[in-house]
């Protein structure tokens, strides 16, 4: 057998698999589960922070909600907080980086979805903060992993 022709039965034998070596995904803790629910308190808005699984980024994130420090977010995680209605600032912090920050208007009863990333430049590492639509939050948010704020 040639050497490409045994490469393609070894890739041919490993896309077969069964899957006995991947592990189904950790089950949902009861605050992911809720939070997935979308329904804020009453008189409050949700503010979901996501940052989203992207190959490579491995860069540290800060987040501070109204200058409290909620920690670092990893990829494939969001943090989801409770906020009274009115006007809040978010700041993203990444070492070696330029922060980020800006307004968020929460409106009682709605949930509000942030995406939050960094991007590497050839200088340098960017922070991005972007709204997202409710549709494609739900979608961030359904497919990552709730991660506890240090401050609420």
């Amino acid at each position: 057998m040639t050497r490409i022709a045994a490469l393609l039965a070894a890739l041919a034998l490993a896309g077969t698999g069964t899957g006995a070596c991947s592990s189904p995904p950790p089950p949902s803790s009861p605050s992911d589960a809720k939070a997935k629910q979308f329904a804020p308190e009453a008189g409050k808005a949700n503010l979901y922070l996501v940052r989203e699984k992207v190959a490579g980024s491995t860069t540290k994130l800060e987040l501070f909600l109204d200058d409290k420090g909620l920690g670092a977010l990893a990829p494939g995680m969001y943090f989801m907080v409770g906020v009274a209605p009115g006007k809040h600032t978010l700041r993203a912090e990444s070492p070696g980086a330029a922060t980020e920050s800006g307004p968020v208007d929460a409106e009682a009863g709605k949930n509000h979805f942030i995406a939050v990333s960094t991007m590497c430049c050839v200088w340098k590492t960017e922070v991005v903060v972007d709204e997202l639509s409710e549709q494609d939050g739900k979608r961030e948010v359904l497919d990552a992993e709730r991660a506890e704020p240090l401050a609420k």
